[in-house]
Order: structure tokens, then sequence, then C-alpha cells
């Protein structure tokens, strides 16, 4: 073997065999870390569902108390006028029997 092919030999094993050990052991903490990420995200879109369904419903509770505040003023509403009708044909009779 010649000089040059130990030298280049030898460049790899002491060079480049560290430096790829170093990149795998780098690449193996990326796929760890991005493992956990995925699982962390996974955990935080599952609470984020949760809430927007507990919110939803809150929603939903306010509007049937609204509807049913809406339906309470229109009776209301439709007490009053009665009110209104009767104290004004009150109103009429009274000045009827009073002339």
């Amino acid at each position: 073997m010649s000089a040059a092919a130990v030298d280049l030999r030898k460049i790899i094993r002491e060079i480049i065999v560290p430096e790829l050990q170093g990149i795998k052991t780098e690449v193996s903490t990326i796929k760890i870390e991005l493992k956990r990420l995925d699982e962390n995200l996974d955990s935080s879109s599952q609470r984020l569902n949760e809430k927007m369904e507990r919110l939803n419903e809150k929603i939903e509770s306010a509007r049937r108390q609204i509807d049913v505040v809406r339906e309470d003023i229109g009776r209301l509403r439709d007490d009053f006028r009665l009110a209104i009708d009767i104290h004004e044909r009150l109103a009429t009779l009274e000045a009827k029997i009073g002339r």
C-alpha cells in the first residue's frame, strides 16, 4: 500500500469517522427532541380542543339564556301593552261614567 493510501486511511480514521459519529449522535439527539416536541404538540392540541369544547358549551348555554331572556322580555312587553290597553279602557269608562 502506498504512503498516500495509508495517509488517506489515517485521515479518514482520525478525522472523518469521529466527525461522522458526532453527526450521528447529533441526528439521534435531534430525532429524540423532535419526538418530544411532537408529543408536546399533541398534548397541547388535545388540551386546546378540550378548552374549545368547554368554551363552545358555555357559549351555547349563554345563547340559550339569552333566548329565555328575549322570551321573557317579549312576554313582559305583551303584558305591558295589555296593562296600557286596560288602563286606557278604564280611563274611557271613568270618563263616560263621570259625565
